[in-house]
């Protein structure tokens, strides 16, 4: 049993790429093995495939916008043109690049994996799935993973994140 909640670390659930590989080598182990017939397996994987396309749809349509950059995906689910005076989003990091903002505060909550987020001259490493770091405004910062998961957070932003405010900082 581990000692703290600190230790604690979740499974990663396998892509939508994966368990559609697995699915459809499953679907032609049974073909080569005689147990189903070729058109069979052909009318099966189509399925599978059509199936999994439609999961795909159904999880794109969950944000506004895709932002890439160097390092990390940005899944944006409230927007500086919604006027709430805040934004929203889900980040995936493999490792930022230093960077500041002069005018957002932001909140990184994680939702999986294993993240070092370094602010300032700072480390905090989010282990726990609903641990959250701020980052104050005019600070740099940068994210990377540990481990092989793609760590997943959740950026809360105020006000709303811009790209015009995503200053870079040159190594």
């Amino acid at each position: 049993m581990p000692d703290s909640q600190e230790e604690i670390i979740s499974t990663p659930r396998p892509s939508i790429e994966e368990r559609q590989e697995a699915v459809i080598s499953f679907v032609e182990k049974l073909e080569t093995g005689g147990i189903i017939g070729r058109e069979v397996a052909e009318e099966w994987k189509g399925n599978l495939r059509r199936s999994f396309d439609r999961e795909r749809k159904l999880l794109q349509r969950w944000y506004k916008n895709k932002v890439e950059i160097p390092g990390e995906t940005i899944y944006e689910i409230v927007t500086a043109q919604d006027n709430a005076g805040f934004g929203l989003a889900v980040a995936e990091i493999e490792k930022s690049q230093p960077h500041y903002h002069l005018k957002t505060h932001e909140t990184y909550t994680l939702i999986s994996g294993i993240l070092n987020v370094h602010i300032g001259e700072s480390v905090v490493r989010l282990i726990v799935p609903g641990k959250s770091v701020e980052i104050p405004m005019d600070v740099i910062h940068w994210a990377e993973k540990i481990g092989e998961e793609r760590p997943r957070i959740s950026v809360l932003t105020v006000p709303a994140w811009v790209p015009e405010d995503h200053h870079l900082i040159e190594s």
